[in-house]
């Protein structure tokens, strides 16, 4: 008897506290391939899956060279196929490196740097989000170069 009532209050236990569903991760998009950049550019737009409720986008920086005066990366979002761009807010960003001094953590641009960048990793993780998206650089100095590739994981945490 007493393992009778072990075993039903086990189960009563686990139909009253299911477990999590899983997110669903969609197949890495590859928003920037690596490559030496020069100047302000843009990524081509990429349609989200129907039903994705987040964007994970990470920024790998493998070389920088010249005199770099602003190098920042940010995601850009459209509701009406690429005719008017905004500039999505990440949840939350991170990267693996110092910022450079005079930075601001507190911005839209998940890199944001003020001198040339040689090597890091950054992510962002967007919430809100629209039918497309792409991603935005600026690079200035006298002959900037920043390599970086920019890779994105749309997810379906419902």
């Amino acid at each position: 008897m007493k393992k009778l009532l072990a075993l039903l209050a086990a189960l009563a236990l686990l139909f009253a506290f299911p477990p999590r569903a899983r997110a669903t991760l969609y197949n890495k998009v590859i928003v920037q391939a690596s490559a030496a950049q020069t100047a302000n550019g843009n990524s081509s737009a990429v349609a989200l899956p129907a039903r994705a409720s987040s964007l994970l986008c990470l920024v790998s920086i493998t070389a920088g060279s010249g005199t770099v005066t602003a190098f920042q990366v940010r995601i850009q979002g459209t509701e009406d196929d690429g005719a008017t761009y905004y500039t999505l807010a990440p949840e939350f960003s991170s990267r693996d490196y110092d910022a450079a001094p005079g930075n601001s953590t507190a911005s839209r641009d998940f890199v944001s740097e003020t001198a040339v960048r040689t090597s890091g990793k950054a992510e962002a993780h967007f919430k809100t989000l629209t039918k497309k998206f792409r991603a935005q650089w600026t690079i200035t100095g006298t002959t900037p170069s920043e390599t970086f590739e920019i890779n994105c994981y749309p997810r379906d945490d419902r």
